[in-house]
């Protein structure tokens, strides 16, 4: 027997109805699906204690580490390695049940959308392939939250996994007047692809694309049907975490990045008139100059200065035990052997993948100075090793401005108080320094997510544990970057804010996340 399937069902018509999962009666956010009893059931029990589905965490303003408050206090976590498993009970509460997507761009609908879950074993045989035009992204779904900083640098962060008074939508989900169930970040940074939209695609396997600007990111990401991650994102990602690790600094709570400290060599031989750079043959020389990645020559980190590697030589000299680097484009910048040092740029998209659990660190890869490839909330190196455009919000004229429409175009702002753009905080701090308190919320308003630094003059692991660095120019418009600033040694975090660099800048180390909005 055939069914008719007319128009969908609502408050106010007849028609067809799909039933909503336990999970989705129990956060009672949906409003197209119809219940079932156990569905019913599953509603009541979930929220007869509604303390215990509340997550929290509160911060004293001088420490990094903070207390877990509500249903937090009874969950734990600790970071995973690719020897060992470690410990997260926080995937049993819904605001971090997400799961991981194979999203791709329909030329037809001209949209990105899911073709296959973690899980699958479709996931599985277009990941091990890896020859689709593809990006892999972690889904978020959306929580609520209430955050406040005191003017004495006090937070306190709860989260909910549904709407309560006083709480608000978190803000990667809530986008111009929409909120949206389900938000994608992909799970890798962008990477040179070319057989991929644009050029880039985000899966394992890849090195970072870097040394373009975050103009091109967004034209291309918009060709792919995504977004480029912004200020919204990173702000709903800083409340997961914190509560999750319970910590603003989560380098030493979850893992380190890649930065420049360990990944230089010094020349061998001159440069000028080569295409070729001679270093120290080691294990660890071998395995971080690696054929396809970036390497970058020291004093000058421009664009002009950065190369793509090309090929290895690991016995160009045996006497001396030398290795040679074949990289493309035009010859080196002339620099001197025994002198002038080359850096490595970038790990490998995909070395975080044996980590054996959502977040933690590849103990492989350790170096003495502790640094390694890590996953924050299942997205490899968040933090780690390359400053990431953040899109949608610059610095200038001493203050910090948010694009209205995260998803509009990307013309920057060029003077106080233009059309689409909204000053969001009273007092950025210009100068230098690590962090040492956020602007207050009831100063920020409707923006009141956003982790905006209000005063330097902390330590390096207290009470932010992370690094800001800015410059005392107002009158200039600054790119938001954050991440690990290669250039700067062990700068890396995720509250490092990096508002010292022009717009028109391409420096080698950017890269870029993308966002994929399912019903946009």
């Amino acid at each position: 027997m055939a069914f008719a399937v007319g128009h969908q069902a609502s408050e106010e018509h007849a028609g067809a109805v799909k039933l909503a999962s336990t999970e989705e009666a129990a956060a009672g956010t949906n409003t197209t699906k119809a219940v079932t009893p156990a569905g019913v059931l599953a509603a009541i029990e979930a929220n007869t204690d509604i303390d215990a589905r509340l997550l929290g965490v509160v911060f004293d303003g001088t420490n990094a580490a903070g207390t877990r408050t509500y249903g937090a206090a009874n969950k734990t976590f600790t970071r995973s390695t690719d020897a060992s498993a470690g410990t997260d009970t926080f995937a049993e509460n819904p605001i971090f049940r997400g799961y991981y997507a194979l999203v791709k761009y329909n030329s037809t609908t001209q949209k990105a959308e899911i073709v296959a879950k973690e899980g699958t074993a479709e996931y599985a045989s277009i990941r091990a392939a890896g020859t689709e035009d593809y990006d892999e992204v972690r889904m978020f779904h959306v929580f609520w939250y209430k955050q406040t900083i005191s003017s004495d640098g006090k937070k306190t962060i709860v989260l909910s996994p549904m709407p309560l008074e006083g709480f608000k939508p978190s803000p990667m989900h809530y986008r111009n007047g929409v909120l949206h169930e389900w938000v994608g970040i992909t799970r890798y940074p962008w990477g040179k692809d070319a057989d991929a939209t644009g050029g880039m695609a985000a899966k394992t396997g890849l090195y970072p694309l870097t040394n373009t600007t975050e103009a091109n990111f967004y034209t291309n990401a918009k060709a792919r049907g995504l977004r480029i991650f912004g200020a919204r994102e990173l702000s709903s990602l800083q409340l997961l975490g914190n509560v999750k690790y319970a910590n603003q600094n989560w380098q030493s709570a979850c893992a380190q990045g890649y930065t420049n400290a360990n990944v230089n060599a010094v020349l061998r031989e001159d440069t000028a008139g080569t295409n070729t750079a001679v270093i120290d043959y080691s294990a660890s020389n071998a395995q971080m100059f690696a054929v396809g990645r970036t390497l970058s020559f020291v004093d000058n980190r421009a664009a002009a200065n950065v190369r793509n590697i090309t090929a290895i030589d690991t016995e160009y000299d045996t006497t001396n035990n030398y290795m040679k680097i074949t990289f493309d484009g035009a010859v080196a910048p002339t620099m001197t052997a025994g002198t002038d040092k080359i850096y490595a740029g970038l790990a490998k998209n995909g070395t975080g993948d044996s980590i054996q659990g959502l977040d933690g660190y590849a103990s492989s890869m350790h170096s003495s100075e502790d640094k390694c490839t890590g996953k924050y909330l299942g997205i490899e190196n968040l933090f780690g090793n390359v400053n990431k455009a953040c899109s949608g919000i610059v610095r200038y004229d001493g203050s910090i401005w948010i694009k209205d429409d995260p998803d509009g175009d990307n013309t920057w702002l060029t003077t106080s108080y233009q059309t689409g753009w909204t000053r969001v905080c009273p007092s950025y701090d210009n100068s230098s320094g690590y962090i040492k308190k956020f602007n207050p919320t009831e100063n920020m308003g409707e923006y009141d997510w956003l982790s905006s630094p209000s005063e330097t003059g902390g330590t390096s692991s207290a009470p932010i544990g992370d690094y800001i660095w800015s410059n005392t120019t107002t009158n200039t418009v600054y790119m938001i970057g954050y991440g690990g600033d290669l250039r700067g040694g062990a700068s890396n975090g995720p509250f490092y804010w990096a508002a010292d660099n022009g717009v028109t800048n391409a420096y080698w180390y950017w890269g870029a996340l993308g966002v994929f909005v399912p019903d946009l």
